[in-house]
C-alpha cells in the first residue's frame, strides 16, 4: 500500500470507503483504457470530482498507485509460481507466471512510460526486477542457467522483453501465440539448460 493509499488514524470509514473504490475503479477503468479521464475514473468508482481529487492529487498521482498495485500482485504472483526444476522448465514457469500481468498492463504500462517517464516505470517495477534477479542468481549458481551475463542486466532484459511483448499482444489470441515465442527468446536470453 502507498503513503497516500495508507489510512490515516481516524480516518472516516467513507473516506476509506471512497479511497478504496477509487483504486478498484482507477484499476479497471485505466486496464480498459489507459487514457481515461479523472473524471471517467470518479464516474467508475461512483464519486464526485472533488472526492477524487481530496484523495489523489493528479492522475500522474494516480497511475503510480495503479502501477504500484499491479507490482504488488506480480510480486505475489512469482512467489507463488515453483521454479524447482531449473533450466527450461524455470524459464517457462517464471515466463506463464508473469505474463498475465504483464499483457493486461501492455497499454497502460505504454501511458505510463508517456505519463511518468520510462525511468519512474522501471524504478516502480524494483519489487519485480529483484524476484527475478533472484531466481535468475539461482539458476546460475545451479547451474542451470549458462550465461555469462550479470544477472541484474538479464532481469532488465527480461522486463524489456515483457514489456515488448505485452505492447504486441493486443488480443487474447495474440497473447497466447506471443508467449510461447518469449519462452523462446528468454530460454536462449537466459541460455537455460534443457
Amino acid at each position: 500500500m502507498t503513503e497516500q493509499q495508507a489510512p490515516t488514524r481516524g480516518e472516516r470509514s467513507d473516506a476509506r470507503r471512497n479511497r478504496e473504490k477509487i483504486a478498484a475503479a482507477a484499476m479497471a477503468e485505466l486496464a480498459l483504457d489507459p487514457r481515461a479521464s479523472m473524471a471517467q475514473i470518479a464516474q467508475r468508482a461512483g464519486v464526485s470530482r472533488v472526492t477524487l481529487y481530496g484523495h489523489v492529487a493528479t492522475r500522474a498521482d494516480l497511475l503510480t498507485q495503479v502501477l504500484a498495485q499491479h507490482v504488488s500482485d506480480a510480486v505475489a504472483a512469482l512467489a507463488e509460481c515453483s521454479y524447482d526444476q531449473g533450466g527450461a522448465a524455470m524459464v517457462n514457469e517464471l515466463v506463464r507466471c508473469s505474463w498475465d500481468l504483464m499483457a493486461s498492463l501492455g497499454p497502460l504500462l505504454a501511458e505510463a512510460e508517456a505519463e511518468l517517464g520510462a525511468a519512474s516505470v522501471r524504478h516502480a517495477h524494483g519489487g519485480v526486477l529483484a524476484r527475478v534477479d533472484e531466481l535468475i542468481s539461482q539458476g546460475m549458481a545451479e547451474g542451470h542457467l549458462a550465461s555469462t551475463q550479470p544477472s541484474q542486466w538479464l532481469s532488465y532484459a527480461y522486463f524489456s522483453l515483457l514489456s515488448g511483448a505485452a505492447h504486441l499482444a493486443a488480443t487474447p489470441q495474440g497473447r497466447a501465440e506471443v508467449v510461447e515465442e518469449l519462452i523462446e527468446s528468454v530460454t536462449v536470453l537466459f541460455q537455460a539448460q534443457t
